[in-house]
């Protein structure tokens, strides 16, 4: 049990009998447990409700039939979409979006946030975690990456019918620089991503931004040049030992559909340098 315990993740979609609640968490108490209980309706079949109006163009009809429905192969074409094209329900899929490697890091610790979600742990337990709010809204930690993910949904569909060189592939993205290191107040932290690069050589775009909530420091940073391929912060002058912000390097290429990989950088705070 020991064994099995340190090894299996279990991501729980809904919960839909009493599997999980009657047996695996009073017996297997050990084991990681994710439960998307709410947070996978975001992409589900009443996503025109919970997703803002800004990001469902990514959904809509047009968007379905451009990159998905027509034109991409009879997989794609067999795609069961809303009769008039638009997107219907995707709410199972953060549990695989979840395990897709983007850089987001969110394999290392439920409460980091990726494509697949944020994860909170669940009161009087051992290793269960329940979805965790952005802003305040349990829907954000999915939809903020709407246009990534179905981004890259639709490069996966050219990819159906298209070559290597006719398709877009997402770009590679390189720190120069360790993901984690400690910094003390009154440093300037330099953040670069030098060494990134795009495999079909398109130009690349770069924002720097503080993802909040996965950090134990609740204030906001001002990141300069956050536009640029190397930007920087000071260290506020507030912060407590041990404290860790979270700061994610979100690069994009301008090919068609445009996609888009990260860095993550965890940066450890201390009040006076060692």
């Amino acid at each position: 049990m020991k064994k099995v315990s340190e090894k299996a993740i279990i991501y729980i979609i809904l919960d839909q009998d009493k599997t999980f609640r009657e047996y695996i968490q009073p017996n297997w108490p050990d084991i990681q447990v994710l439960g998307s209980f709410r947070q996978f309706a975001t992409v589900a079949y009443d996503w025109e409700e919970i997703i803002p109006e800004a990001e469902r163009k990514f959904y809509d009809a047009k968007w379905m039939k451009k990159n998905i429905l027509h034109g991409h192969g009879q997989l794609c074409a067999s795609y069961e979409a809303h009769d008039d094209g638009r997107f219907r329900s995707e709410g199972d899929s953060p549990s695989f979006m979840h395990q897709i490697r983007v850089g987001l890091r969110s394999m290392e610790h439920p409460s980091h946030g990726g494509w697949g979600g944020r994860f909170v742990k669940e009161r009087g337990t051992k290793n269960v975690w329940r979805g965790a709010k952005d802003d305040g809204s349990w829907s954000k930690p999915l939809w903020r990456w709407s246009q990534a993910f179905q981004n890259d949904w639709a490069a996966r569909a050219d990819w159906c019918v298209k070559s290597y060189k006719q398709a877009n592939h997402p770009p590679i993205v390189k720190l120069a620089h360790a993901e984690d290191f400690k910094a003390t107040i009154g440093d300037r932290v330099t953040l670069s991503a030098k060494g990134s690069k795009d495999p079909d050589g398109d130009k690349l775009s770069f924002k720097w931004w503080q993802y909040r909530e996965p950090g134990s420091y609740r204030g906001k940073v001002n990141i300069h040049n956050a536009d640029q391929q190397q930007a920087h912060f000071d260290v506020p002058g507030d912060v407590k030992n041990g404290q860790t912000i979270h700061i994610i390097c979100e690069v994009t290429d301008d090919g068609s559909p445009r996609l888009t990989r990260y860095g993550r950088v965890i940066v450890e705070f201390a009040e006076t340098s060692h």
